[in-house]
């Protein structure tokens, strides 16, 4: 996480205990946030036991339990057993879950906290050919015909750089609508799915006003609501911005370089080249 060394008291703290369960890729890396002392933390293979650790108030996130009300994620894309948010964001979450549950809406998260390590593959993957690229239509690209720069932002346009992917705060996260779709349905998370789609009336709830339900409904925005010439819209993506605009100004571009240079992520000479461009139009615009 590129947090910069700041005051304790401009980070949020964390709210009790926090558990990881383990599962069956013990290779995965969480790097969380110490709110203690201001550094990033890595808990990798030899830092998780079989079954759970304990962090205590040190990593600031909750295990959200697909079990209970988050049970039986229709169409689930990553198919994991949980999902982990921010502490402080969770009680929000479930007031704004209520309210979308009063207007027939079944707010589900398909995708919350992210490791670094997670990003690098999804990047991999692309980077490499193993997962596809899609265009601003959502149709696959074909980035072997292109140079360096090209590839990147083609990636760039669906996937964050490891390192900025809002995702790794925990006050991130994609969602959708479980009462739309029948039970077989795939979802793709994709424009056309929320704007006249599948997910029409999710969207149009998250922009509409209702005064029992603003003063909670404002503290979350879809950041890549509109295109503005970097991320491209991804209306399926909910933050929790009274958090998520704490750590969004605590990015630091050294820390980045360092994490970046220190990974095995494909491209990197081209990255490391054209870093403050890419955090200036992919993570700040």
């Amino acid at each position: 996480i590129e947090v910069s060394d700041a005051g304790a008291g401009d980070l949020p703290t964390s709210a009790g205990s926090v558990t990881l369960q383990s599962d069956s890729d013990t290779n995965t890396n969480f790097f969380l946030p110490d709110l203690r002392n201001r550094s990033a933390i890595g808990i990798g293979k030899s830092d998780i036991h079989k079954s759970t650790r304990t962090l205590g108030q040190q990593g600031g996130f909750e295990e959200l339990s697909r079990g209970g009300d988050e049970n039986a994620f229709k169409g689930d894309l990553n198919q994991k057993k949980c999902v982990f948010i921010h502490t402080e964001v969770l009680p929000m979450y479930q007031k704004l879950k209520l309210f979308a549950k009063s207007s027939d809406i079944e707010l589900r998260i398909i995708s919350a906290y992210r490791s670094f390590d997670q990003q690098l593959k999804i990047w991999n993957q692309k980077l490499s050919g193993s997962r596809p690229v899609l265009d601003d239509f959502s149709r696959p690209l074909d980035i072997s015909k292109m140079d360096a720069w090209q590839r990147i932002r083609s990636v760039l346009r669906w996937t964050a750089l490891p390192g900025t992917s809002r995702h790794h705060w925990g006050t991130d996260f994609d969602i959708y609508d479980a009462s739309a779709i029948p039970k077989s349905y795939s979802i793709k998370l994709i424009s056309s799915e929320y704007s006249g789609g599948i997910f029409n009336r999710l969207d149009t709830w998250l922009d509409s006003k209702d005064a029992e339900s603003d003063d909670i409904r404002t503290k979350f925005f879809r950041p890549y609501k509109k295109d503005k010439g970097g991320v491209a819209p991804e209306p399926w993506h909910l933050s929790y911005k009274p958090i998520a605009d704490i750590y969004h100004k605590k990015i630091d571009i050294g820390f980045l370089k360092r994490q970046i240079s220190n990974s095995e992520i494909i491209e990197r000479q081209t990255i490391l080249q054209r870093l403050e461009e890419i955090v200036e139009t992919y993570v700040f615009n």
